[in-house]
């Protein structure tokens, strides 16, 4: 139930939501961590679309999925 909505286990599961490695990450633990990289997401995804082929539209796929997912 979790995948589906992030704030069930904190609502319905109190052990869970006492555990911080089950808390969902903050904005600025992804600024920290990429820094300039995270301004020139935007950029590449605008260069990859106007081009597309499967290996840009995996690797967008596989950021979104990775920042859903962290």
């Amino acid at each position: 139930m979790t995948l589906f909505d992030p704030t069930y286990a904190s609502r319905n599961i109190p052990i869970i939501a006492s555990v911080s490695e089950h808390q969902s990450t903050t904005w600025t633990s992804y600024f920290f961590d990429l820094h300039l990289t995270l301004f020139l997401i935007p950029i590449g995804f605008y260069s990859s679309a106007r081009n597309p082929n499967y290996g840009k539209i995996f690797a967008g796929l596989y950021g979104i999925l990775a920042i859903y997912f962290s």
